[in-house]
């Protein structure tokens, strides 16, 4: 299905898989105590610069998994009129199909197995 902005596309934040920023986006996500937590995390992917995945039908998207990314927040469509005696807006289901590898060269370590 097409997916549109108020679905709550996925977002990406280019650059947060490798190097220095990928390091420094990724220490950004663990608060004090040396945990990541959701707080953590919203607060980050909010207030990032990103991409946002809006897909056709048939659109395929293809992206490192260490690049930070989350869904953003389902909203009303805004082409349907409603009046404020409306029920709220039906969510709908979005079909979601993943796939993950690694190459068999790659190396692995604690931190990332």
């Amino acid at each position: 299905q097409n997916i549109a902005r108020h679905q709550g596309p996925t977002r990406l934040i280019p650059g947060t898989h490798h190097g220095r920023e990928g390091e420094e986006a990724h220490q950004a996500l663990v608060d004090d105590t040396g945990t990541s937590t959701r707080a953590v995390g919203s607060a980050y992917c909010e207030g990032a610069s990103s991409v946002v995945a809006l897909l056709s039908v048939g659109d395929a998207m293809v992206y490192d998994s260490r690049t930070h990314h989350c869904g953003g927040p389902y909203l009303p469509d805004p082409d349907v009129d409603r009046d404020c005696n409306s029920a709220a807006p039906e969510q709908e289901e979005r079909v979601v199909f993943a796939i993950s590898f690694r190459h068999a060269a790659a190396e692995t370590s604690s931190e990332n197995a």
